[in-house]
């Protein structure tokens, strides 16, 4: 076994933290970039990609989050639709009588006023009157809806030639929208040459190719791809990006630090086709689970990318929170796709995040069995001992599984005595 392992260069931190629940996690769709427009009517501007960046724009500064108690709110529907004194902003009764396209285009007494800073363009005034006149419904980003299958989302065979699938719907009712032809067919050895260096980041192998281009069999092609050990070598890239990673602290001395076995784990993880919620949920509460593994444990090396440092005029009670907010708005980043950022200061406007639920998640980082300095070490506490190479990952597990299959052996042969 100590041939396997350096303990100078594998060993590896983790946290302790309470366990994050599994429906803060969703894996978005691109099926879902439709979905909030499916049953708008035909001459319906979309609400969050041409509305509400003019209302935000131009309109929420006075009649926004922020309205004085009696003016108007534009930021919701309720608010929009509210009985000022025998007329509404936007009115479900009679949308022509609505109060917001009327003084959109007075010429007397305009919205915005004339003084106000932005002012709105004719093309922003009729995107305004065709919502109002099409119903005036509010819409949440595509991002917080789940997406639904629609008849719309049929396979397409019109669109896309020799065929296509639910995305290829999409993208040729664009084409067609834009009146353009999708592009020809591309090649055997285009298609080869794109799908290795999406999947490994490198052109096919002469050998690869050939095989490919005598077969045609893509799929067997993408699957010989996908077995190559380059596969999770380079997708890992993007996910170590995303996460921070470094071999360094980041901050003063910038030395080095011993966290390569997470990066290792992350290759190994895309490479054997861990589940996504297996690798979220052992990223951020593999300690938590009952009798965590040492795979368990390594992956939560995602808790500690942050930069880190021991600089002596640092105040460690700082750099806690410093440590935590940086794991905070990571965590809003790369798991829920969008900025947490606004929330440290102040409940998010445009976006349904609390500030109060912002300090609730980064009590989850706060519970954290480390020091928030580092001491300027390669490695510092808490550590484990972990393989020093993907390779010697599955030495480890090989080792394991013997071990474990002796040990089995053993207890099965001790019962039969004792039955004896």
């Amino acid at each position: 076994m100590t041939d396997l392992f350096n303990p100078g260069e594998f060993r590896h931190d983790y946290i302790l933290y309470p366990s994050v629940m599994p429906r803060f996690f969703s894996v978005f769709l691109i099926l879902a970039l439709s979905a909030t427009a499916q049953d708008a009517k035909p001459d319906a501007p979309d609400f969050a990609r041409e509305v509400l960046p003019i209302l935000s724009n131009k309109c929420f500064v006075c009649h926004g989050p922020d309205a004085e108690e009696d003016e108007v709110r534009l930021d919701s529907y309720e608010g929009a639709t509210v009985d000022l004194g025998g007329y509404k902003a936007i009115d479900p009764a009679d949308l022509e009588k609505s109060e917001l396209t009327f003084r959109i285009h007075d010429k007397d007494d305009p919205m915005p006023p004339e003084k106000a800073e932005k002012q709105l363009t004719d093309s922003e005034r009729d995107v305004l009157t065709r919502w109002v006149k099409s119903g005036g419904k509010y819409e949440k980003h595509w991002a917080f809806v789940a997406p639904e299958r629609t008849s719309n989302m049929e396979r397409s065979t019109s669109n896309v030639e020799g065929g296509g699938n639910e995305i290829d719907f999409f993208v040729g009712k664009r084409l067609a929208e834009k009146e353009l032809e999708p592009a020809k067919a591309a090649s055997p050895n285009v298609l080869a040459r794109r799908a290795a260096l999406v999947l490994t980041g490198l052109p096919p192998e002469p050998e690869q190719l050939e095989r490919f281009l005598k077969s045609g069999d893509y799929e067997a092609l993408v699957d010989e791809l996908l077995a190559s050990s380059r596969f999770g070598e380079h997708q890992a890239r993007y996910w170590l990006d995303a996460v921070r990673y470094g071999d360094t602290h980041g901050l003063h001395l910038d030395n080095k630090r011993g966290i390569f076995p997470y990066r290792d784990w992350v290759v190994k993880a895309l490479n054997d086709g861990l589940a996504f919620d297996q690798f979220i949920t052992w990223q951020l509460a593999g300690d938590l689970l009952p009798n965590p593994s040492l795979e368990h444990l390594t992956a939560t090396g995602y808790v500690r990318m942050n930069p880190s440092t021991a600089e002596g005029g640092a105040i460690p009670a700082e750099f806690q929170a410093k440590n935590n907010f940086d794991r905070t708005e990571n965590f809003g980043t790369v798991f829920l796709g969008m900025t947490l950022n606004c929330a440290r200061c102040h409940t998010h406007k445009y976006d349904p995040i609390l500030q109060r639920e912002y300090y609730e998640l980064m009590a989850f980082f706060n519970s954290t069995a480390e020091s928030p300095m580092d001491g300027n070490a390669y490695v510092y506490a808490p550590v484990i001992e972990a393989p020093g190479s993907v390779s010697d990952w599955y030495q480890w597990e090989k080792l394991t599984a013997e071990r474990d299959a002796l040990l089995t052996k053993i207890d099965e042969q001790v019962d039969e005595e004792k039955a004896v």
